[in-house]
Protein backbone atom coordinates (compact mmCIF):
# COMPACT_ATOMS: atom_id res chain seq x y z
CA UNK A 1 0.00 0.00 0.00
CA UNK A 2 1.15 3.59 -0.62
CA UNK A 3 0.74 6.69 1.50
CA UNK A 4 0.34 10.14 0.04
CA UNK A 5 0.18 13.69 1.32
CA UNK A 6 -0.86 17.05 -0.06
CA UNK A 7 -1.26 20.62 1.04
CA UNK A 8 -4.65 20.69 -0.69
CA UNK A 9 -6.47 18.10 1.38
CA UNK A 10 -6.37 15.83 4.41
CA UNK A 11 -5.32 12.29 3.60
CA UNK A 12 -5.99 9.14 5.58
CA UNK A 13 -4.40 5.73 5.35
CA UNK A 14 -7.25 3.21 5.34
CA UNK A 15 -6.39 -0.44 5.81
CA UNK A 16 -9.03 -1.75 3.43
CA UNK A 17 -6.94 -1.64 0.25
CA UNK A 18 -7.93 1.88 -0.75
CA UNK A 19 -6.49 5.34 -0.15
CA UNK A 20 -8.73 8.34 0.30
CA UNK A 21 -8.09 12.07 -0.02
CA UNK A 22 -10.23 15.18 -0.28
CA UNK A 23 -9.18 15.96 -3.84
CA UNK A 24 -8.58 12.63 -5.54
CA UNK A 25 -10.82 9.67 -6.30
CA UNK A 26 -10.46 6.39 -4.42
CA UNK A 27 -7.37 4.45 -5.37
CA UNK A 28 -8.00 0.72 -5.55
CA UNK A 29 -5.24 -1.83 -5.30
CA UNK A 30 -3.56 -2.14 -8.69
CA UNK A 31 -4.75 1.26 -9.92
CA UNK A 32 -1.97 3.48 -11.28
CA UNK A 33 -0.96 6.74 -9.67
CA UNK A 34 -1.23 8.51 -13.03
CA UNK A 35 -4.91 7.57 -13.28
CA UNK A 36 -5.74 8.60 -9.73
CA UNK A 37 -3.72 11.83 -9.74
CA UNK A 38 -3.43 13.01 -13.38
CA UNK A 39 -2.47 16.60 -12.42
CA UNK A 40 0.33 15.52 -10.12
CA UNK A 41 -1.09 17.34 -7.09
CA UNK A 42 0.16 14.78 -4.60
CA UNK A 43 3.57 13.58 -3.46
CA UNK A 44 3.70 9.80 -3.31
CA UNK A 45 6.01 7.74 -1.15
CA UNK A 46 6.28 4.08 -0.16
CA UNK A 47 4.75 3.01 3.08
CA UNK A 48 7.41 1.88 5.63
CA UNK A 49 7.63 -1.87 5.99
CA UNK A 50 7.84 -3.83 9.24
CA UNK A 51 11.05 -5.64 10.02
CA UNK A 52 10.58 -9.33 9.12
CA UNK A 53 12.84 -10.31 12.03
CA UNK A 54 10.44 -8.92 14.67
CA UNK A 55 7.51 -11.20 15.53
CA UNK A 56 4.05 -9.67 15.37
CA UNK A 57 1.70 -9.86 18.35
CA UNK A 58 -0.26 -13.03 19.01
CA UNK A 59 -3.27 -12.75 21.27
CA UNK A 60 -5.98 -15.16 22.25
CA UNK A 61 -8.78 -13.62 24.36
CA UNK A 62 -9.49 -17.06 25.84
CA UNK A 63 -6.07 -17.21 27.54
CA UNK A 64 -5.92 -15.33 30.85
CA UNK A 65 -3.35 -12.57 30.85
CA UNK A 66 -2.64 -8.89 31.04
CA UNK A 67 -4.38 -6.50 28.68
CA UNK A 68 -2.89 -5.67 25.29
CA UNK A 69 -3.67 -3.32 22.40
CA UNK A 70 -4.94 -4.95 19.21
CA UNK A 71 -4.37 -1.84 17.07
CA UNK A 72 -2.86 1.64 17.26
CA UNK A 73 -6.02 3.68 17.83
CA UNK A 74 -7.40 6.11 20.41
CA UNK A 75 -10.03 3.56 21.41
CA UNK A 76 -7.48 0.81 22.02
CA UNK A 77 -5.18 3.17 23.94
CA UNK A 78 -7.99 4.12 26.34
CA UNK A 79 -9.01 0.49 26.80
CA UNK A 80 -5.39 -0.61 27.36
CA UNK A 81 -4.95 1.99 30.08
CA UNK A 82 -8.29 0.99 31.65
CA UNK A 83 -9.24 4.65 31.39
CA UNK A 84 -12.55 4.01 29.63
CA UNK A 85 -14.79 1.01 29.02
CA UNK A 86 -16.07 -0.16 25.67
CA UNK A 87 -19.56 1.15 26.43
CA UNK A 88 -18.16 4.55 27.43
CA UNK A 89 -16.18 4.79 24.19
CA UNK A 90 -19.37 4.37 22.17
CA UNK A 91 -20.57 7.69 23.57
CA UNK A 92 -17.33 9.58 22.86
CA UNK A 93 -16.20 11.50 19.80
CA UNK A 94 -12.62 11.28 18.52
CA UNK A 95 -12.00 14.68 20.10
CA UNK A 96 -13.28 13.47 23.47
CA UNK A 97 -11.03 10.39 23.27
CA UNK A 98 -7.99 12.49 22.38
CA UNK A 99 -8.62 14.92 25.25
CA UNK A 100 -9.09 12.06 27.72
CA UNK A 101 -5.85 10.42 26.59
CA UNK A 102 -3.96 13.71 26.99
CA UNK A 103 -5.24 14.14 30.54
CA UNK A 104 -4.31 10.57 31.51
CA UNK A 105 -0.86 10.74 29.89
CA UNK A 106 -0.08 13.93 31.80
CA UNK A 107 -0.25 11.80 34.97
CA UNK A 108 2.22 9.14 33.84
CA UNK A 109 4.80 11.18 31.94
CA UNK A 110 6.82 14.35 32.49
CA UNK A 111 5.13 16.09 29.54
CA UNK A 112 2.74 18.96 30.24
CA UNK A 113 -0.78 19.20 28.83
CA UNK A 114 0.38 21.70 26.21
CA UNK A 115 3.27 19.44 25.17
CA UNK A 116 0.92 16.47 24.85
CA UNK A 117 -1.56 18.55 22.86
CA UNK A 118 1.21 19.22 20.33
CA UNK A 119 1.51 15.49 19.56
CA UNK A 120 -0.44 13.89 16.72
CA UNK A 121 -3.06 11.36 17.75
CA UNK A 122 -1.54 8.51 15.75
CA UNK A 123 1.75 7.93 13.99
CA UNK A 124 4.83 5.80 13.80
CA UNK A 125 6.91 7.66 16.40
CA UNK A 126 6.01 10.11 19.14
CA UNK A 127 2.24 10.10 18.76
CA UNK A 128 -0.22 10.11 21.66
CA UNK A 129 -1.34 6.55 20.97
CA UNK A 130 2.19 5.23 20.53
CA UNK A 131 3.50 7.03 23.59
CA UNK A 132 0.61 5.76 25.72
CA UNK A 133 1.18 2.17 24.54
CA UNK A 134 4.75 2.38 25.88
CA UNK A 135 3.75 4.08 29.15
CA UNK A 136 0.97 1.64 30.01
CA UNK A 137 3.11 -1.35 29.02
CA UNK A 138 5.87 -0.20 31.39
CA UNK A 139 3.29 0.29 34.15
CA UNK A 140 1.15 -2.82 33.77
CA UNK A 141 4.20 -5.09 33.37
CA UNK A 142 5.65 -3.64 36.58
CA UNK A 143 8.77 -2.34 34.79
CA UNK A 144 8.27 1.18 36.15
CA UNK A 145 5.93 2.68 38.75
CA UNK A 146 3.58 5.58 38.04
CA UNK A 147 5.79 7.81 40.20
CA UNK A 148 8.82 6.90 38.11
CA UNK A 149 6.97 7.40 34.82
CA UNK A 150 5.79 10.85 35.90
CA UNK A 151 9.41 12.05 35.77
CA UNK A 152 10.16 10.45 32.38
CA UNK A 153 9.59 11.95 28.94
CA UNK A 154 8.85 10.08 25.72
CA UNK A 155 12.50 9.27 24.92
CA UNK A 156 13.19 8.11 28.47
CA UNK A 157 10.24 5.71 28.43
CA UNK A 158 10.89 4.35 24.96
CA UNK A 159 14.58 3.75 25.71
CA UNK A 160 13.66 2.04 28.99
CA UNK A 161 11.40 -0.39 27.15
CA UNK A 162 14.04 -1.08 24.51
CA UNK A 163 16.65 -1.79 27.19
CA UNK A 164 14.26 -4.11 29.00
CA UNK A 165 13.56 -6.10 25.81
CA UNK A 166 17.29 -6.32 25.02
CA UNK A 167 17.97 -7.73 28.48
CA UNK A 168 15.05 -10.14 28.64
CA UNK A 169 14.30 -11.17 25.05
CA UNK A 170 17.82 -11.33 23.59
CA UNK A 171 17.00 -8.84 20.83
CA UNK A 172 19.38 -6.19 19.52
CA UNK A 173 19.07 -2.50 20.27
CA UNK A 174 19.37 -1.72 16.56
CA UNK A 175 16.41 -3.91 15.59
CA UNK A 176 14.24 -2.48 18.36
CA UNK A 177 15.14 1.14 17.64
CA UNK A 178 14.00 0.64 14.05
CA UNK A 179 10.45 -0.09 15.21
CA UNK A 180 7.62 2.36 15.64
CA UNK A 181 6.11 2.77 19.09
CA UNK A 182 3.16 0.42 18.68
CA UNK A 183 5.29 -2.18 16.89
CA UNK A 184 7.74 -1.96 19.79
CA UNK A 185 5.11 -2.70 22.41
CA UNK A 186 3.73 -5.44 20.16
CA UNK A 187 7.02 -7.29 20.65
CA UNK A 188 6.16 -7.42 24.34
CA UNK A 189 2.55 -8.44 23.65
CA UNK A 190 3.88 -11.42 21.70
CA UNK A 191 6.05 -12.68 24.54
CA UNK A 192 4.74 -14.89 27.33
CA UNK A 193 7.26 -13.23 29.63
CA UNK A 194 5.16 -10.06 29.57
CA UNK A 195 1.73 -11.62 29.06
CA UNK A 196 1.02 -12.93 32.52
CA UNK A 197 -0.32 -16.12 30.92
CA UNK A 198 2.44 -18.70 31.20
CA UNK A 199 1.27 -22.12 30.22
CA UNK A 200 2.49 -23.70 33.45
CA UNK A 201 4.04 -22.59 36.70
CA UNK A 202 4.20 -18.92 37.54
CA UNK A 203 5.44 -15.81 35.81
CA UNK A 204 6.84 -13.03 37.98
CA UNK A 205 7.47 -9.56 36.57
CA UNK A 206 9.94 -8.62 37.89
CA UNK A 207 9.55 -9.79 41.51
CA UNK A 208 10.41 -13.20 42.95
CA UNK A 209 8.80 -16.45 41.93
CA UNK A 210 6.73 -17.83 44.79
CA UNK A 211 8.58 -20.38 46.86
CA UNK A 212 7.47 -20.87 50.49
CA UNK A 213 10.19 -20.27 53.04
CA UNK A 214 7.88 -20.92 56.00
CA UNK A 215 6.35 -24.41 56.10
CA UNK A 216 2.55 -24.62 56.12
CA UNK A 217 -0.29 -22.45 54.88
CA UNK A 218 -0.77 -18.80 55.78
CA UNK A 219 -3.68 -18.04 58.10
CA UNK A 220 -5.82 -15.29 56.53
CA UNK A 221 -9.08 -13.41 57.01
CA UNK A 222 -11.01 -11.63 54.25
CA UNK A 223 -11.39 -7.88 54.81
CA UNK A 224 -13.13 -6.58 51.69
CA UNK A 225 -12.92 -5.08 48.20
CA UNK A 226 -10.82 -1.91 47.76
CA UNK A 227 -10.05 0.58 44.99
CA UNK A 228 -6.70 0.67 43.18
CA UNK A 229 -5.24 2.89 40.45
CA UNK A 230 -1.86 3.64 38.86
CA UNK A 231 -0.58 5.19 42.09
CA UNK A 232 -1.05 1.71 43.69
CA UNK A 233 -2.82 1.32 47.00
CA UNK A 234 -0.75 -1.77 47.84
CA UNK A 235 2.69 -3.08 46.89
CA UNK A 236 4.25 -1.24 43.98
CA UNK A 237 5.40 2.29 44.67
CA UNK A 238 5.25 2.08 48.47
CA UNK A 239 8.89 3.07 48.89
CA UNK A 240 9.47 0.04 51.07
CA UNK A 241 13.07 -1.29 50.89
CA UNK A 242 11.59 -4.72 50.16
CA UNK A 243 9.53 -3.35 47.27
CA UNK A 244 10.72 -6.08 44.91
CA UNK A 245 8.85 -8.58 47.07
CA UNK A 246 5.54 -6.68 47.05
CA UNK A 247 4.23 -7.72 43.64
CA UNK A 248 3.99 -10.87 41.58
CA UNK A 249 1.90 -12.35 38.80
CA UNK A 250 1.12 -15.97 39.57
CA UNK A 251 -0.79 -16.23 36.27
CA UNK A 252 -2.51 -19.56 35.63
CA UNK A 253 -1.66 -20.85 39.10
CA UNK A 254 -2.95 -17.93 41.18
CA UNK A 255 -5.13 -18.75 44.17
CA UNK A 256 -6.03 -16.80 47.27
CA UNK A 257 -3.95 -19.17 49.37
CA UNK A 258 -0.96 -18.89 47.03
CA UNK A 259 -1.01 -15.09 47.20
CA UNK A 260 -1.42 -15.19 50.98
CA UNK A 261 1.56 -17.52 51.30
CA UNK A 262 3.66 -15.32 48.99
CA UNK A 263 2.93 -12.20 51.07
CA UNK A 264 3.28 -14.01 54.39
CA UNK A 265 6.70 -15.29 53.32
CA UNK A 266 7.71 -11.69 52.59
CA UNK A 267 6.74 -10.66 56.11
CA UNK A 268 3.73 -8.55 55.10
CA UNK A 269 0.47 -8.11 57.02
CA UNK A 270 -1.93 -7.91 54.06
CA UNK A 271 -2.41 -9.56 50.67
CA UNK A 272 -4.42 -8.09 47.81
CA UNK A 273 -5.53 -9.99 44.70
CA UNK A 274 -6.45 -8.10 41.55
CA UNK A 275 -8.07 -8.97 38.24
CA UNK A 276 -7.67 -12.73 38.55
CA UNK A 277 -3.88 -12.94 38.33
CA UNK A 278 -2.12 -10.19 40.29
CA UNK A 279 -0.95 -10.45 43.91
CA UNK A 280 0.07 -7.39 45.95
CA UNK A 281 1.61 -7.35 49.44
CA UNK A 282 1.77 -4.51 51.93
CA UNK A 283 1.52 -3.54 55.59
CA UNK A 284 -1.28 -1.05 54.87
CA UNK A 285 -4.20 -0.69 52.46
CA UNK A 286 -7.32 1.37 51.78
CA UNK A 287 -5.73 4.72 50.86
CA UNK A 288 -8.04 5.01 47.84
CA UNK A 289 -11.19 3.88 49.62
CA UNK A 290 -13.44 0.86 49.64
CA UNK A 291 -15.32 -0.55 46.64
CA UNK A 292 -18.50 -2.60 46.56
CA UNK A 293 -18.19 -6.36 46.83
CA UNK A 294 -19.77 -6.66 43.38
CA UNK A 295 -16.69 -4.99 41.88
CA UNK A 296 -14.39 -7.81 43.06
CA UNK A 297 -15.93 -10.33 40.70
CA UNK A 298 -13.03 -11.75 38.65
CA UNK A 299 -12.44 -15.49 39.24
CA UNK A 300 -8.95 -16.51 40.33
CA UNK A 301 -7.12 -18.08 37.39
CA UNK A 302 -5.98 -20.97 39.60
CA UNK A 303 -9.39 -21.55 41.24
CA UNK A 304 -12.41 -20.42 39.26
CA UNK A 305 -14.71 -20.97 42.27
CA UNK A 306 -13.14 -18.04 44.16
CA UNK A 307 -12.85 -14.33 43.37
CA UNK A 308 -9.51 -12.51 43.00
CA UNK A 309 -10.49 -8.85 42.87
CA UNK A 310 -11.43 -7.16 39.62
CA UNK A 311 -10.14 -4.50 37.18
CA UNK A 312 -8.39 -1.97 39.47
CA UNK A 313 -10.00 -3.63 42.49
CA UNK A 314 -8.20 -5.58 45.24
CA UNK A 315 -9.67 -8.38 47.31
CA UNK A 316 -7.77 -7.77 50.55
CA UNK A 317 -6.90 -10.35 53.21
CA UNK A 318 -5.20 -9.90 56.58
CA UNK A 319 -2.40 -12.34 57.33
CA UNK A 320 -1.17 -14.05 60.46
CA UNK A 321 2.56 -14.78 60.49
CA UNK A 322 1.87 -18.14 62.09
CA UNK A 323 0.86 -21.16 60.01
CA UNK A 324 -1.71 -23.90 60.12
Amino acid sequence: MLLFSSSTGAINDINDGRLRGNNVPHLALGESIATADPLGLFTWRPRPTHSPTIPGPTYSPTIPGLAIMSSASLEQALLFGAWRTQSQLLEMSDGDMRTTLIVEMERISSLSISELQALSSCGNLGSLVGFSSISVFLLTRNIRTSAQLSSMDYDDQRNTLITNFVNNLGMTTTDLQALGDFDLTSVGFASNLYAGNAGSGSTTIPGPTYSPTIPGLAIMSYIGCFIDDYARDMGEGTGDPAESATFTILAGSVTIQGCANFCRDGGFDFAGLQNGSQCFCDNAFGSLGAATEAECNTPCYGDQTTMCGGPWRNSVYSLDQTTE
